[in-house]
This record gives C-alpha cells, sequence and structure tokens, in this order.
C-alpha cells in the first residue's frame, strides 16, 4: 500500500518538472542566435514526401539577410528584435524552429509560407536524403 501511494507522489514530481524542461528550452531556444544558412525545403505532393533545393537558400548574418534564388543574390535588412524583413515592399516574418526556418507573408485573406532547413537542424539529413515524409 505505502509503495502504491508513493508511485502517484512521483507521477505528481515528473509532471512539474517536464513543464519545467520545457520552459527553460523554449527560454533557450528564444536566445539562440538564428545567424546561417537556410536551404528551402521542396515538397514534392505525388510522393508526400520533402527534400533539398540547395540552389536556393537563404543566410542570416546578424542584420542581413541574403537570399539566394536562381544564382542571384539579394540583400534586405532583417530585425532580429521582430524577426521580420521586407523585400518588394512587403513584410515576411520569420519563425524558427529547432533549426527550420518557416517564411511568411500575411494578408486579409491567407498566409503564404516557404520552408527552409539549417544544416544544424535535426531533420537536416532527412531533408537531404528526400526522405522526410510531408502530409496535405
Amino acid at each position: 500500500m505505502l509503495f502504491k501511494f508513493k508511485k502517484r507522489r512521483l507521477i505528481f514530481l515528473i509532471i512539474p518538472a517536464i513543464i519545467f524542461f520545457g520552459i527553460i528550452k523554449s527560454q533557450i531556444d528564444l536566445h539562440t542566435p538564428k545567424d546561417g544558412t537556410y536551404y528551402l525545403v521542396d515538397e514534392d505532393l505525388s510522393t508526400m514526401t520533402a527534400s533539398l533545393d540547395t540552389g536556393s537558400w537563404i543566410r542570416i548574418d546578424g542584420s542581413q539577410l541574403t537570399i539566394n534564388e536562381d544564382d542571384t543574390e539579394n540583400r534586405y535588412h532583417y530585425d532580429a528584435e521582430e524577426e521580420e524583413f521586407e523585400k518588394d515592399g512587403m513584410t515576411y516574418f520569420c519563425l524558427f524552429n529547432e533549426g527550420i526556418l518557416t517564411i511568411g507573408t500575411a494578408d486579409d485573406n491567407s498566409v503564404e509560407t516557404t520552408t527552409y532547413v539549417s544544416p544544424k537542424s535535426s531533420m537536416y539529413s532527412g531533408y537531404e536524403d528526400g526522405t522526410v515524409k510531408i502530409s496535405k
């Protein structure tokens, strides 16, 4: 009887510990530098997989963002505090999640996003091999 009671107490200790570590991880992610190169993710809807297009990339270096598309490099001012930049009169937001960068723009009716992945991401090798499964 005493052992069962201790098990229940242990569960009540584990849950706050998981929450605590989640909060710590999110704070670390907030303060981790976002600088680096991110490669375009190419989604193949016929096979429902995603792979890398290494010819298209984005490089973030402090307050400068460089976009390489079709062998043309364009540089933009990157606001690291707001995690956004302006291109052709439109403001683009940047969302970072464990080495994956999602860039998008929103208007009144829709949101369009494009995904890039960094070699620092744990998913990079899967994208490189073309084995990442997608769902739409």
